[in-house]
């Protein structure tokens, strides 16, 4: 049976969160860089890979809460047909805005 060294585990579970706390600052100090900037970018580094900057659309999303707030509503009142349904869930979904992803690929 094998005793793990643990000083050289907590020096290196130090040395993780702090190359953590350090990649958190470089990412924020790489958005903070690029905020504002409307222009696509697509870049290669030169130990490989490439760094790009594009607009993303993000998918639709559907807001079920009120949609079976309204459901709720709806069939106290009466029934309601497939069709019915399918032109409610219609009013329910939302598309949200553009945005810019950073990314850094391999």
């Amino acid at each position: 049976m094998e005793i793990a060294n643990i000083e050289k585990l907590k020096l290196l579970a130090e040395e993780l969160k702090q190359a953590q706390e350090e990649i958190k600052t470089i990412k924020r100090e790489m958005k903070d860089i690029v905020d504002g900037t409307e222009v696509e970018i697509d870049e290669p580094l030169s130990g490989g890979g490439r760094i790009t900057y594009k607009k993303i659309t993000p998918k639709p999303t559907f807001n079920y809460r009120q949609y079976s707030a309204y459901l709720h509503s709806e069939i106290q009142r009466s029934t309601l047909s497939q069709k019915d349904l399918e032109k409610i869930m219609q009013q329910f979904t939302e598309q949200k805005p553009d945005k810019w992803r950073l990314k850094i690929q391999k």
